[in-house]
């Protein structure tokens, strides 16, 4: 009897690695939940991770290690990292492309470190669709994170919900930076654009609330992004800063920045 066409293949990850499956056959491993596709050169094909399953990484499977969590879901191939208690970080986060950082309500994640930013991306490359979002959840800056969030060349990610804290005069709370060296987004770029930026306050004293910082015309531009409902109690230097080559940023809803000397 032909197999019915209409039924994914299943079976353990053992079995379907033994077993040949033709060019663009699918097979789902049942130990692992992981698809596998054929190849038509190898037994077993290779293994897909699709990234519209999002699948939870928990930092409590990870010895509460937010990077660690992080770097799990992005070899999975996407993820959502969920922080569902306070924890301290004393070296840069880095972001990576389709994880989302989900901090829980009431939680506090908290800075310990020297002078660098709480979360970042990679400097020589592009963020792709990822965020933090953690609506009931606190930044905690303290005296030395330069920055709360700083991104590079970043498309159609997503920041949300939280709230910052700090006391350093010469900080920038949130960062959106052009990258000029590094890969390329879905449309050949590098620029920062399509990102989110939705109901986040500092609460605190920072340097600068947002920086949209743009590197060159061609590769490291900030434009279209949407800012809505942000907030800032005490900036010491500048409220919102254009350094250059930004563009076409939407500003809605509420937007309040006080200014202090």
């Amino acid at each position: 009897m032909s197999p019915n066409p209409l039924r994914l293949a299943r079976g353990t990850t053992s079995t379907i690695s033994s077993r040949a499956l033709r060019e663009g056959e699918l097979a789902q491993a049942t130990d692992t939940e992981l698809e596998h596709v054929g190849d038509g050169a190898t037994l077993g094909g290779r293994t897909l991770a699709y990234r519209d399953e999002i699948i939870d990484f928990p930092i409590s499977d990870y010895s509460n290690s937010i990077q660690d969590a992080i770097n799990a879901a992005f070899t999975y191939g996407s993820g959502k990292v969920i922080v569902d208690r306070d924890v301290s970080i004393s070296t840069t986060v880095l972001l990576k492309n389709y994880v989302v950082v989900k901090i829980e309500p009431g939680v506090t994640v908290t800075w310990t470190g020297g002078s660098s930013p709480m979360f970042s991306s990679a400097s020589d490359n592009v963020l792709l669709h990822a965020g933090i979002e953690g609506y009931g959840a606190t930044l905690a800056m303290g005296a030395n994170a330069t920055k709360a969030v700083e991104v590079y060349g970043a498309w159609h990610c997503s920041f949300r919900g939280f709230e910052i804290t700090g006391t350093l005069v010469t900080s920038i709370a949130l960062d959106l930076r052009g990258d000029a060296s590094g890969g390329a987004n879905q449309v050949g770029g590098r620029h920062c654009a399509y990102n989110q930026y939705a109901d986040i306050l500092h609460a605190g004293v920072c340097g600068t609330f947002l920086r949209l910082y743009g590197t060159d015309a061609n590769a490291g531009f900030i434009t279209l992004n949407t800012f809505t409902n942000l907030g800032a109690e005490n900036c010491q230097v500048r409220g919102i800063e254009f350094y250059g080559w930004c563009d076409h940023n939407e500003f809605t809803g509420l937007t309040r920045v006080a200014m202090y000397a």
